[in-house]
């Protein structure tokens, strides 16, 4: 697991980097205002996923409650196929959003790694 430096995306985040055979991961960990909603950071960390893709772009909760929530994104162009299999909590004032990115053919490998992620986070 690689750090990379702070203030990459801001001076209080922290971020991540990992690589396996078929995937490409990142954890970024967010600084929270307390009593936040951490539902308006999922819809920023979507869209941004979004403003990357030039093709179609698609995303779907697959978990959602008040603390957590577990979305499926992909991007098809003509040059290739995404995806991500994203995990997000929150907890003790941080908001955490773990992806793991493959080809659209290994997407159930992705799946696979972030609910292993998923099942430690209580």
């Amino acid at each position: 697991v690689k750090r990379s430096a702070s203030g990459v995306l801001g001076n209080d985040v922290e971020v991540y980097s990992w690589k396996t055979t078929n995937l490409h991961g990142r954890g970024e960990v967010w600084p929270m205002a307390s009593g936040a909603d951490f539902n308006p950071l999922i819809s920023r960390h979507v869209e941004n996923a979004r403003a990357r893709c030039p093709g179609d772009f698609a995303a779907v909760p697959t978990e959602q409650s008040a603390t957590r929530a577990a979305y499926e994104i992909a991007c098809v162009t003509q040059a290739g196929n995404s995806s991500a299999s994203i995990f997000f909590y929150q907890d003790k004032g941080k908001f955490v959003a773990i992806s793991h990115e493959t080809a659209a053919e290994d997407m159930d490998i992705a799946m696979d790694a972030r609910d292993r992620v998923a099942a430690k986070v209580r």
